[in-house]
């Protein structure tokens, strides 16, 4: 992942950071940089296995929690059915 964060008044600097902060990507400076310096921080962060393998990581412990999510929800619903048919 390649970052460009440009609007200081939002957040994209400090996501920008917490990109480079987890190792799941490269950082640059829209108002300096070239074309071949974005041709670099792309063959950079692509060559680089360790940016892919935490990207997954990442990647796989988002489904994990948005499936822990819909569990939750599914488990909720059927608390709160069973909880209505035995009040009635």
């Amino acid at each position: 992942m390649i970052v460009f964060p440009l609007m200081r008044d939002r957040d994209q600097f400090a996501c920008a950071e917490r990109v480079v902060y987890h190792g799941l990507g490269a950082r640059g400076n829209i108002d300096d940089v070239s074309v071949s310096g974005i041709i670099q921080m792309i063959k950079s962060v692509g060559a680089d296995d360790g940016y892919r393998k935490r990207v997954q990581a990442m990647r796989d412990r988002v489904v994990q929690e948005e499936q822990s999510d819909a569990i939750s929800k599914v488990l909720d619903s059927c608390f709160k059915l069973a909880y209505s048919v035995a009040m009635s």
